[in-house]
């Protein structure tokens, strides 16, 4: 399993701003998989 979360946030798509909903936006995440430190992101439609 994952030994470690770095992170996980929601930011916007352009700018990396914090995300407020009302314009696309990015989930980003990091973590560690035993000794591999897996990164992914995927979009997160404007509500």
């Amino acid at each position: 399993g994952f030994k470690k979360v770095d992170y996980v946030e929601v930011r916007q798509s352009l700018t990396l701003a914090p995300w407020r909903g009302n314009r696309e936006g990015r989930l980003l995440a990091a973590a560690w998989l035993g000794k591999t430190r897996l990164i992914d992101n995927v979009e997160v439609p404007a509500v």
